[in-house]
């Protein structure tokens, strides 16, 4: 009985310490930093400053060794047609074809202790305003940490990504966790 109470106490103990670990709900402004300056690269920078910035910041960049040649932006592609995207996204920015881009992080949907470190997923609100229409999006935010650096990185989480790269990803993402698809829409 004594051996059991001890193992109890022990597992508390351990399980007490492991969430508290957890840092997700006091690094929101490190998130906005991430996503704001994301927009502010894009806004200002050239094409070698912006693939700084995602080697840094963009959670995908750590899985480059497995994909030789190639970036993740929505999925795999070779780097000529990742730097052609970034190119157009940083274009419309530049131009003022889109422009007001505000970020609202709402609460966590998930935050936990993983074999990448950890993953806090956040439903976030994206106003922007492209071509004169104002435009609203929901999308799911995987903000990663790692435990040893305490580096956070960010993949947004459209839908549109292939499951075998999500499984890359996050290998033990629980199944109960359902992320969304992004949801967007465009008002005159």
């Amino acid at each position: 009985m004594k051996k059991l109470l001890l193992g109890l106490a022990i597992g508390l103990l351990s399980f007490s310490s492991y969430s508290s670990e957890l840092k997700c709900s006091e690094s929101y402004d490190i998130f906005q930093g991430i996503i704001r300056g994301a927009v502010e690269v894009r806004r200002s920078g050239d094409l070698k400053q912006i693939k700084a910035h995602n080697e840094c910041y963009d959670y995908p960049a750590l899985f480059n060794k497995n994909h030789p040649g190639q970036f993740y932006l929505f999925g795999w592609m070779d780097e000529s047609e990742y730097d052609e995207t970034l190119n157009s996204i940083s274009f419309k920015i530049k131009s003022g074809k889109s422009k007001g881009h505000k970020a609202k992080l709402l609460k966590p949907k998930a935050d936990f202790i993983s074999s990448v470190g950890e993953v806090c997923i956040i439903p976030m609100y994206y106003f922007v305003n492209i071509d004169g229409k104002q435009g609203i999006s929901l999308t799911d935010v995987f903000f990663v940490r790692d435990i040893h650096s305490n580096e956070w990185r960010a993949l947004i989480y459209t839908g549109d990504e292939p499951k075998e790269d999500i499984n890359e990803f996050f290998p033990d993402l629980p199944k109960k966790i359902k992320v969304k698809l992004s949801k967007a829409k465009l008002y005159d």
